[in-house]
């Protein structure tokens, strides 16, 4: 978060997701997942936390926390948008069930906005 900003992660989310970001065939290998909870609803790839939500489709993403700031980025591949965002605090959003909030209600608005062409135009 210190050298890239949200627009900076939201292109590499994009590139990566889509496959562009790398010379050769990766998205397979980088999104193979393994279940992280027994039965839960998150999985992991080689370096990707991977969600199936129920409104919106697979996500495929990375988050961080150091103290006193916290970062995300999720890529809504359904919808071929990402959501990145930095927050210059960790007051109440360790657990990670505000930054999930956050995440789902930013690409819900981005989703249903009229300037989202949806999945064949974006």
């Amino acid at each position: 978060g210190l050298a890239s900003r949200p627009s900076d992660l939201v292109r590499w989310a994009r590139a990566l997701f889509v496959g562009e970001a790398l010379d050769g065939a990766y998205l397979g290998d980088l999104l193979a997942a393994f279940p992280v909870v027994d039965g839960g609803s998150v999985a992991y790839g080689l370096g990707v936390a991977i969600h199936q939500s129920e409104t919106l489709g697979p996500v495929y993403g990375h988050g961080g926390w150091i103290p006193g700031y916290i970062t995300s980025l999720r890529y809504y591949a359904d919808h071929r948008i990402g959501i990145a965002f930095q927050i210059n605090t960790d007051q109440g959003l360790i657990d990670g069930a505000v930054v999930d909030e956050i995440e789902q209600r930013l690409a819900t608005l981005v989703i249903d906005s009229p300037e989202h062409p949806g999945e064949e135009g974006s």
